[in-house]
């Protein structure tokens, strides 16, 4: 297993450069062909409950807040469930990008580490922020790699942004259906 500081490395120069391209940030959006939902729903309360996927293979996860934020850390948490999405989401999307180039098998070896860092936000944010890095191991292609970037909607969505609606949903009446919030 790698350590911290491994994960905390600089990408190859030539994928750092090439990183940056992008100088603008835009929303990534949904078009109205929804090839998958997952949905869940977290009991209280919230980080240091229960939360209960609604979706073809159920998960019921109990959650724990961290030592290093005032929890007891025997349970999971939002952070580890995101690096375990970011880690396998790009190694797909790095054999995708592999298949596309005609490099299939060129990825025998490879392994995906991600790292999801949470601490206060800065710059004059309240709250706390998040902050990733994925460290791809065993693979020298640094054309499969950017393509992966592209193709992983977790890197995307993470580096891009997406997309938030928040509703509410009325207790008054089962009839009632969710709004909107604004």
């Amino acid at each position: 297993m790698l350590s911290r500081l491994a994960l905390r490395s600089r990408p190859a120069p030539s994928l750092l450069k090439a990183s940056h391209l992008r100088q603008s940030r835009s929303l990534v959006t949904l078009s109205p062909n929804v090839l998958y939902l997952s949905s869940a729903v977290a009991e209280q309360p919230g980080r240091a409950g229960v939360v209960k996927s609604n979706t073809d293979t159920p998960l019921e996860l109990t959650f724990a807040r961290p030592k290093t934020i005032g929890g007891k850390g025997k349970g999971t948490t939002p952070e580890q469930l995101l690096a375990m999405a970011m880690s396998t989401s790009f190694l797909d999307a790095m054999n995708i990008a592999a298949s596309k180039q005609g490099k299939n098998g060129s990825l025998a070896n490879a392994r995906v580490h991600a790292a999801a860092f949470l601490g206060h936000a800065d710059n004059g944010h309240d709250g706390f922020a998040l902050s990733t890095n994925i460290l791809v191991e065993n693979v020298d292609d640094d054309e499969v790699i950017l393509a992966a970037r592209e193709l992983c909607p977790f890197s995307k969505a993470l580096s891009e942004g997406i997309e938030v609606k928040i509703m509410k949903k009325a207790k008054t009446s089962p009839e009632d259906g969710e709004e909107e919030v604004d």
